[in-house]
Formats: structure tokens, sequence, C-alpha cells
């Protein structure tokens, strides 16, 4: 089967049935797609989340410092690592601030290797502005539980996003959609009215479908 097989037909099967035709999937396909399969798996099958993810190790497949972060949590900490090493070459220095805390240390400095970074790095303490002179220091100040970063994102970025509903250690992001916005589901095209906002969720009453669904800020869009 193709992913454009799979991947078309998803939403129309079963949990079982999605489980059961992923293994006879040949190649997985654009990044977007799969992020938001492994995303749609973290909420009940973590362990299937895992699966995609390990196929994504292999398949080389690179995704954005927003994917990465969307991961954490949602499949295990290793395989987290390991995407976010393979996917280096795509993240920004403020990228790398925002991924400060998620990653592993180790993973991290192989990154800002791959990277080649030899950027100067700054942290503001209550009284006065210190340089860092590198990533070791970086990673040692996250971990501590004062003296933050103005520059560098905070430690505790875990989660926008994030699928078993886990909110933000900050305070919550104002919505973006309100209830009666007209809206597009990214990746299927399809249209409908917010009718209902549960907690980080969306409830959509898709208009081609006749039937609601749930999605989070980042699958959908505004459709006019």
């Amino acid at each position: 089967m193709t992913w454009e097989d799979y991947y078309d037909k998803f939403y129309d099967w079963s949990r079982s049935t999605q489980i059961k035709h992923l293994s006879s999937v040949g190649k997985l396909g654009p990044k977007d797609e799969v992020a938001e399969i492994m995303m749609e798996f973290a909420f009940d099958r973590q362990d299937i989340a895992n699966r995609v993810a390990r196929r994504a190790i292999g398949e080389r497949i690179q995704f954005t410092a927003e994917d990465i972060m969307n991961f954490k949590l949602c499949i295990d900490d290793e395989l987290l690592d390991q995407l976010a090493i393979q996917s280096a070459n795509k993240f920004s220095k403020e990228d790398l601030d925002e991924l400060l805390g998620l990653i592993d240390d180790d993973a991290m400095k192989q990154i800002y290797q791959l990277k080649g970074s030899e950027s100067t790095f700054y942290f503001d303490s209550d009284e006065e502005e210190k340089k860092l002179d590198n990533i070791d220091e970086v990673l040692e100040r996250a971990k501590q539980p004062t003296g933050f970063f103005s520059k560098l994102a905070l430690a505790f970025g875990i989660g926008y996003g994030v699928k078993q509903g886990i909110s933000s250690v900050n305070e919550r992001k104002a919505f973006r959609y309100r209830i009666g916005d007209h809206v597009r589901v990214k990746y299927r095209g399809q249209e409908g009215t917010i009718i209902d906002i549960n907690g980080d969720l969306y409830m959509v009453s898709l208009s081609d479908g006749g039937y609601v669904d749930s999605f989070y800020e980042n699958q959908i869009e505004r459709a006019w």
C-alpha cells in the first residue's frame, strides 16, 4: 500500500484497521502527514506512535522544531532525541533555544556540533546579563530553578499541541480561533465550523461529512 492511499483512507478506518494497514505501507510520506498520523496515534496508542517514529528515523525524515516539541511526551524520549538529531539542519538559532530542556543534553550537544554553532549565549539574571561561553554552561543553566533566559527559551517549554492534553507550564496561550469561525482541516481539505472548545481541542462540525471531529490548533486554518 502506498502512503497516499493509507493517508487518504486513515480517518475512514477504525483504530484497529489503521494499525493493521500501517505495516503494509511501503514508505512513509511527507513529514507533515507523518507528524499528523504520529500525533493521532499518540493519544491512545503511544506504542504505535513509537513505531511510526522508528520508521521515520529509518527513512531519515526531517521534522521542524515545532514538530519535535509537539512530539514531547507523545513518543519515547530516546526516539525524540534521534528525530531531533537527524533534523538538526532544519533548526534555526531560535529553534535551538526552544529545544533546550526538551532534548537530552548529549543529544543537544550533537545537534550543536552538527550545526557547527559558534554562537555566544546569554542569560538574564535579576541583576545583570551574563555571557555563557559554551553549550555545557547553557545546559547547566537550563536546569536551575531561577535566573532563566530572556534570549533563550524557557527550559520547561514542553508543550503546545501535546496530544495528551498537557498544558504549558506557563500561562495558557490565547486561542487563535473562536466558536463560529469557519475553518479548514489542513491535511484533509475538509471545511467546517467550530462549535465548541474543549481544553486545547477545537470541536468542528464538518460540512462535507455531516459529523463532528476534534482538532488541535496546528491542524486547522481559517477558511475565510
